[in-house]
C-alpha cells in the first residue's frame, strides 16, 4: 500500500526531475535550482527553530525533559517532524548533478 508520504516523494521527484531535465543546459542551472530550494526549505527550518526557542523560553530550560522522553529514529521526539526535510535535502544534493551529467538514456534506465 502506498502512503501519502511515498506518493509525495514520487510526485515531487518526478516534478523536480522534469524541471531539471528541461533546464539541464541552462547557464544558471545550479544557482537557480539551489536558490529555489533555499527559499523553500530555510523558512520552514527557521520557523521550526524559532517556535522551539520561543517554547523553550516560555517553559524554561529546566522543564524540557519531556522533549527527550520518547526516542525516535531522528533523536528527540520534537525533531520527528523534520525527517522528510532531511530526505528531501539528500535528494536535492544528488539529483541536479545526476540529471546534468547523465544522458537521457542513463536517466531512464
Amino acid at each position: 500500500m502506498v502512503t501519502g508520504v511515498d506518493l509525495f516523494f514520487v510526485l515531487s521527484g518526478f516534478l523536480i526531475g522534469s524541471i531539471l531535465y528541461d533546464a539541464r543546459f541552462a547557464r544558471n542551472y545550479y544557482s537557480t535550482f539551489y536558490g529555489r530550494r533555499v527559499h523553500r526549505i530555510f523558512p520552514v527550518c527557521f520557523l521550526w527553530l524559532m517556535l522551539f526557542l520561543v517554547g523553550l523560553h516560555l517553559v524554561g530550560p529546566k522543564n524540557v525533559t519531556y522533549l527527550h522522553r520518547i526516542p525516535s529514529p531522528v533523536g528527540a521526539e520534537w525533531l520527528s517532524a523534520t525527517w522528510s526535510l532531511a530526505v528531501e535535502e539528500q535528494f536535492y544534493l544528488l539529483l541536479p548533478f545526476d540529471i546534468q551529467v547523465l544522458s537521457a538514456r542513463g536517466i531512464l534506465g
